[in-house]
């Protein structure tokens, strides 16, 4: 779920701010900093719980 909002939601806003950072806009860089972090955040959570699903089911059905 979380790739579809990326994908769809903030990778253009991302882009947006990147583009207005690049002409010099510093409030676009802030904020281009703390959407990219968001990005990267909810890509580390998604490989954390598919970690998890992917543990939890090799100890149910594997043991």
């Amino acid at each position: 779920m979380s790739f579809i909002i990326n994908r769809n939601y903030l990778t253009p806003i991302i882009n947006n701010f990147r583009d207005k950072e690049l002409e010099g806009d510093k409030k676009a860089s802030s904020n281009f900093k703390y959407m990219h972090l968001l990005s990267v955040l909810l890509f580390v959570l998604n490989f954390i719980i598919l970690i998890g699903i992917v543990i939890n089911n090799y100890l149910n059905y594997n043991l």
